[in-house]
């Protein structure tokens, strides 16, 4: 009759162990790594325009630009400014 001991040491076993902590770490990294390049970058702009009077702009148009990203927005704000 085999004892605990003797199945733990079987040759193979070892090897088996260390593909199932391969297949482990692979699949954290997996997990994990991909969500990096999901993040978005993303702002909120909040503001009035007005004119040197402090008088407000309705209709004005807004440039909103980023040159490092490639991101150009125009916008065109509201009756409030």
């Amino acid at each position: 009759m085999r004892n605990g001991n003797e199945l733990a040491h079987r040759p193979g076993r070892r090897w088996l162990c260390s593909l199932l902590a391969l297949a482990a770490l692979a699949l954290i990294i997996a997990l994990f790594i991909p969500t990096a390049s999901w993040a978005q970058d993303e702002a909120t702009l909040v503001g009035t325009v007005t004119d040197s009077s402090g008088a407000v702009i309705p209709n004005a148009k807004v440039t909103v630009a980023n040159p490092d990203k490639g991101f150009v927005r125009e916008l065109v704000s509201n009756s409030g400014g």
